[in-house]
Order: structure tokens, then sequence, then C-alpha cells
């Protein structure tokens, strides 16, 4: 930097948004099913489980995009819904800095 020299620098914050997945049977149970969270700017890759019971996942503080929720049902169960709480499609989560998007996947037996 020379004498009289102005430098100008420009930080850029951007939000953190959040997905929650929730699991509902129909009648409840203590059966485990397998779900992928993927997509958004860093192309993450989140696979976990859940149950009737267990407490819903949290994807943690994530870049606001595009991201996709699958489930894999197990034999013996239907997936009658699966409703995000914006109105997004779980293949389609558009979540905007700052927001957090829940994710419903209802099955029934």
């Amino acid at each position: 930097m020379a004498e009289g020299e102005t430098v100008t620098i420009t930080l850029i914050n951007t939000q953190r948004g959040q997905n929650i997945v929730d699991k509902v049977t129909d009648p409840s149970d203590e059966q485990l099913f397998d779900f992928a969270l993927t997509g958004g700017p860093d192309t993450i890759n989140q696979g976990f489980q859940l149950a009737d019971a267990t407490t819903p996942h949290e994807s943690g503080a994530i870049k606001p995009g595009t991201y996709s929720v699958a489930e894999t049902v197990p034999s013996g169960w239907v997936l009658t819904s699966a409703v995000c709480s914006d109105a997004s499609l779980p293949d389609e989560i558009i979540l905007d800095p700052g927001e957090t998007v829940t994710v419903t996947f209802t099955n029934v037996q």
C-alpha cells in the first residue's frame, strides 16, 4: 500500500438456514427409516435414520440453496405424505437465508 492510497475491503455475510426432517408412522412404531438430505451450494450428503419416536434430524446451519430429502420406504410400509413447512416439494426445498424448513414424512403400515 502506498502513501495516500485507499484500499476498500468488502465482506459479504450470508445468513445460514436449516432443514429439519421428522418421521410419523401409523401405527406408532420403532421401525427405522433411511433418509438422505442432499444438495445445496456445498453439495451436502447427510444420511440418517428416523423412527416415529426419535428426535427429528436437524441439518445444522447450512447455506441457502436448493436441497432434497428422500426416504427409503421399508417393506410393509406405504409413504402417505411428505410435507414441507414452506410448501416446497421434498425433492426441491428452496432454503432462504435464515429460514428453517421442516419436512414431515408420514407412513402407514
